[in-house]
C-alpha cells in the first residue's frame, strides 16, 4: 500500500471526491514529497517535511479508505468532530433548503427549552427565559422573565466574501432574535446537540460560556417583559418542576398580598 501511495500516486482506493483532494495535496506540496538529490538527502528538515505529508496521506487512508459516498464521509467527520459538523459545514459552505434551516432551528429551541427550564419541550412552541441558577445544577423553581415563539428564532445564512480563503462561497450561520443576529459557531452548535443528549456542562470552554451569557442577554433583551410600572401591575410567572412534570403558576400583587391567579 505505500508503494500504491507514495510511489506510483494511486489513489484509486478513494472515492473520486478524496482521489481529486490527495492529487491537488501531493501536487501543492511535490518539492516536499520527493527528494532529489543528495543535497536533499541529507537535509534534515526536508526528512520532516516529507514525513508529515506521508502523515497526512496516511490519516486519510486509515478515515476514508473504505467510504463510498458523502454520507459515509459526513458519519466519519461527525464521529471526530460532533454530530452536527457535516451540517454545520453544509450551512457554511452552500446555500441550504428551508427544510434544512428549520430542522436546525428545531433543534436549537428543543436545546434552549431543556437549558431553560430542564425538561424537553414535548410539542410546546413558546420557549419560556427564565432566571435561573448557571451552575448546570437542576433546579425545581425557576421565574419566568420572559417568552419567545419557537417560530421567532430564525436560523438564516448570510453570504461573506472572504479574499484570503480558496472556496467560492462562504456563508455565516446566524440565529435571528428580533432586530439582533447571534452568530452561531460549531462549538455554539455542538454544545446545543450534547444539552439534547443530556450533557449540560459547558465550564471547560470559556468561549463557549461567554457566547452562551451573550445569547441569554440578547433573548431577554428582545423577548423578555418590560419591568411593572407598579406594584399592583406586578405579575409573576413560575415555573415548577415536579415529579409528575413541569407546573407553570401565576402570581398577582394586591393590596401588598400574594394571590394566585
Amino acid at each position: 500500500m505505500d508503494y500504491s501511495l507514495f510511489v506510483s500516486n494511486d489513489y484509486s482506493c478513494f472515492m473520486p471526491k478524496i482521489q481529486k483532494e490527495l492529487t491537488a495535496l501531493t501536487q501543492r506540496y511535490r518539492k516536499h514529497y520527493q527528494i532529489t538529490d543528495e543535497e536533499q538527502l541529507l537535509d534534515r528538515k526536508k526528512h520532516e517535511e516529507e514525513l508529515r505529508l506521508r502523515e497526512a496521506i496516511r490519516r486519510f487512508y486509515l478515515l476514508f479508505s473504505l467510504c463510498e459516498s458523502d454520507a459515509d464521509i459526513d458519519r466519519i467527520m461527525n464521529q471526530i468532530f460532533g454530530e452536527s459538523y457535516a451540517d454545520y459545514r453544509k450551512l457554511i459552505s452552500s446555500k441550504q433548503s428551508n427544510i434544512m434551516l428549520r430542522n436546525m432551528q428545531g433543534m436549537i429551541f428543543d436545546a434552549l427549552y431543556i437549558k431553560n427550564t430542564g425538561y424537553l419541550p414535548e410539542g410546546k412552541t413558546v420557549l419560556p427565559l427564565t432566571l435561573r441558577r448557571e451552575d448546570d445544577v437542576f433546579q425545581n423553581v425557576m421565574i419566568v422573565l420572559g417568552e419567545v415563539s419557537k417560530y421567532d428564532l430564525k436560523v438564516i445564512q448570510e453570504r461573506v466574501t472572504n479574499q484570503f480563503e480558496d472556496v467560492d462561497n462562504k456563508f455565516d450561520l446566524y440565529l435571528k432574535l428580533g432586530e439582533k443576529n447571534f452568530k452561531l459557531s460549531l462549538p455554539m452548535i455542538t454544545y446545543f446537540n450534547n444539552l439534547i443528549d443530556g450533557a449540560i456542562s459547558s465550564n471547560n470552554n470559556p468561549a463557549l460560556t461567554h457566547g452562551i451569557a451573550q445569547l441569554d442577554a440578547l433573548l431577554l433583551e428582545q423577548f423578555g417583559e418590560d419591568a411593572p410600572e407598579s406594584e399592583e401591575d406586578c405579575e409573576l410567572t413560575v415555573i415548577i418542576n415536579t415529579a409528575k412534570g413541569q407546573e407553570v403558576e401565576h402570581f398577582a400583587f394586591e393590596n401588598n398580598k400574594l394571590s394566585i391567579q
